[in-house]
């Protein structure tokens, strides 16, 4: 089996059916026994970025959530999008331009 092409099909999978980070992706792979140069070649080729995700997962899932100004709901929201792989800054980022459409 081609690793490369695997690679990007299992990326793109889990970007449409349950977006994640990175940081995320990049563990699952690597316990699957994907070489660090192919997954690292395959990220520096990829066009979306985590902050984009982040965003569209703020406007769809957790848009509830996202609408909540309960110090303990956001630090929820946080918490599982770090969970799924998604690094704080891109977190926060996205939620403060969230509050601002808002």
């Amino acid at each position: 089996v081609n690793d490369t092409s695997f690679t990007q099909w299992y990326v793109t999978e889990k970007n449409y059916f349950k977006p994640r980070g990175r940081t995320r992706l990049r563990f699952e792979l690597a316990q699957k026994g994907i070489s660090s140069d192919i997954i690292e070649s395959l990220f520096a080729e990829s066009e979306v970025s985590d902050y984009e995700l982040v965003v569209q997962l703020l406007n769809t899932k957790y848009y509830r959530a996202a609408c909540e100004k309960d110090k303990a709901t956001r630090q929820k929201l946080i918490q599982s999008l770090q969970r799924r792989g998604f690094s704080y800054r891109d977190i926060k980022t996205a939620i403060e331009e969230f509050d601002e459409k808002e």
